[in-house]
């Protein structure tokens, strides 16, 4: 009814080997959860500033036409009073 110390070393090597393979399991779940965290925040980050980039852009296209626009008209206008 005793355990060989064989047995007995085979018993605690596998125990030890199946504590290791949970210990490795569980940090590298931790890890694929962290680098998803990451992903997802750069994802959303790069979002945005495509986002504000292409609002930056209209605006900008807007205000060159609102200046095309005005120049436009000033040169319009002053030629409509010189020549009436």
């Amino acid at each position: 009814m005793f355990i060989t110390p064989k047995a007995r070393f085979q018993k605690g090597f596998s125990l030890s080997c199946e504590y290791q393979q949970q210990e490795k399991e569980m940090k590298m779940s931790r890890y694929n959860a962290k680098l998803e965290a990451i992903r997802t925040f750069d994802s959303n980050l790069r979002k945005k500033i495509e986002e504000e980039s292409l609002r930056k852009t209209k605006a900008s296209v807007n205000q060159m036409k609102m200046k095309g626009l005005a120049q436009w008209s000033y040169e319009h206008v002053i030629i409509f009073f010189i020549f009436h």
